[in-house]
């Protein structure tokens, strides 16, 4: 058995964040997916302090993530699209860019449990509530627990599911299959895939 678990014991803020990188990442899915047109014309239709907010965000700068979802779910209205639907497909787009760019070095050789911890430290580096353990008790097999986030919402577990999903996915592993279940401080993550 294999136990990962994030580092460091900092106090995390109640404030759900998120890291401005995501928050741009997030932004140039939606243009890839409804057009840089449809998600301008979005964001001239919210209001001022978030447009504000989401025109001076930078790589390094922390928004409140329900701000970024107030974003998406703009821009999938004046997409006409489902609000569900074009998040988890902006969520996985952006993951896949940040594998494709971050992490292409290594994708072909890495093992299950380096994959795995990666998780763990993408999360906390782009979050700002939570923590994430992991463990693995044999191959193939994963389980997530996200603690310290009171009353998740589930659209935000999805993006924690998207996350592996597409990092175990994009690195070979066939059959990737992630669930989750909300849970009173958090979620609880099953990820199952086939051994290499």
């Amino acid at each position: 058995m294999i136990e990962l678990q994030t580092g460091g014991t900092a106090a995390r803020e109640s404030v759900q964040r998120v890291l401005g990188a995501g928050v741009l990442a997030r932004m140039r899915a939606n243009e890839a997916i409804v057009g840089a047109d449809v998600v301008r014309a979005a964001l001239a239709r919210v209001d001022h302090d978030l447009r504000a907010e989401l025109e001076s965000v930078t790589m390094l700068s922390w928004i409140a993530l329900d701000e970024v979802e107030r974003m998406q779910d703009a821009i999938a209205l004046e997409a006409g699209r489902d609000p569900e639907r074009l998040h988890d497909e902006a969520v996985r787009r952006a993951q896949e860019d940040a594998i494709r760019t971050i992490y292409r070095v290594v994708l072909g050789f890495a093992s299950d449990a380096w994959l795995v911890s990666r998780t763990q430290s993408m999360f906390r580096r782009t979050r700002r509530i939570g923590q994430l353990h992991s463990n693995i008790p044999r191959p193939g097999v994963a389980e997530l627990v996200l603690t310290d986030w009171p009353d998740i919402r589930d659209r935000y577990a999805r993006q924690v599911a998207i996350g592996v999903d597409t990092l175990l996915s994009m690195t070979g592993r066939a059959n990737v299959r992630v669930s989750h279940t909300l849970r009173p401080d958090g979620a609880l993550f099953s990820v199952r895939w086939d051994p290499k």
